[in-house]
């Protein structure tokens, strides 16, 4: 994560913004309900209005200035919508997860891209399906028995189960190799 001023940490980042908003805070404008456990401070300083609202665990939202807000959770979030979701975006979204990612969808999942996608992964790729389309299955698609240009010259090695110059998709060891 790349914050502003080249804080990396997203801590750090939200600790730097909430004393940044608070100095600018000025009497009478900053009214503040606080009781044992939490506080709530609507802030009307001229050029440092904000909304906090802060929970004894340390959970808070808040609303800066330039209508920005920040949500920091402690403990596990959980959000449910009982009726459609939309999310907009006009701008860049960057997701970091420091543990594994599950989605779950009980019906069907389309993507669109109108520029380039990248996948990168370090581990295996395993996709499992009834049928697996490539362009629908028409336009340069790989299958198995399918000639493929490789310009294979039966080497005899572990990755090259057919004859020579045939240049077959062949299952072998159950993956597929085109080119190298």
């Amino acid at each position: 994560f790349q914050a502003e001023d080249g804080i990396r940490d997203i801590s750090v980042w939200l600790e730097f913004r909430r004393v940044l908003f608070r100095s600018a805070t000025k009497s009478p404008y900053n009214n503040v309900t606080e009781t044992m456990a939490h506080v709530f401070e609507m802030d009307d300083t001229p050029g440092a209005e904000r909304i906090h609202l802060n929970h004894k665990a340390n959970t808070f939202f808040e609303i800066a200035p330039d209508g920005s807000m920040v949500t920091k959770v402690q403990g596990d979030n959980f959000q449910i919508y009982v009726k459609d979701n939309n999310v907009h975006i006009k701008g860049t979204c960057n997701i970091t997860v420091d543990g594994n990612t599950n989605l779950y969808v009980k019906g069907n999942v389309k993507e669109k891209v109108d520029g380039d996608f990248d996948l990168d992964v370090t581990g295996d790729i395993r996709m499992n399906g009834k049928t697996v389309n490539i362009n629908h299955g028409t336009m340069g698609a790989a299958r198995i028995g399918d000639t493929a240009d490789t310009g294979d010259q039966g080497t005899g090695s572990h990755f090259d189960t057919n004859s020579a110059g045939t240049n077959v998709i062949e299952t072998g060891s159950g993956t597929v190799f085109i080119g190298d």
